[in-house]
């Protein structure tokens, strides 16, 4: 599915360790992730509360429908990549992880 405007489709795009940086502890497996409801929507993606194991989560989803593909999944990644970096802080959310393509979704 191209989404909405220029560059390629993001079932064609198949990034390099998610190019996010992410290692494979920080993959999401998404047979257990759950989603319950939609909580909010912004330019580039629609997050949802849900449930990974046993834990509450928020789910951001990347909209590739929200504008042209490679520039959303440019930003897919830049946001996923520095929430890796990122040390834990009571005041920061916990990544949680990220899911492989083609599903591109952030955990927290």
């Amino acid at each position: 599915d191209g989404g909405g405007g220029g560059g390629s489709a993001a079932s064609d795009y198949v990034p390099q360790q998610l190019s996010t940086g992410a290692r494979v502890e920080h993959q999401v497996d998404i047979n257990e992730l759950q989603f319950e409801r939609e909580v909010g929507r912004g330019a580039a993606g629609i997050v949802f509360a849900g449930r990974y194991y046993d834990r509450d989560v928020a789910v951001k989803q990347l909209d590739v429908h929200g504008g042209p593909v490679t520039t959303l999944l440019k930003m897919f990644q830049a946001e996923a990549a520095l929430m890796i970096k990122l040390p834990h802080h009571v005041n920061v959310v916990t990544l949680i992880g990220v899911t492989p393509p083609p599903n591109f979704w952030i955990v927290t």
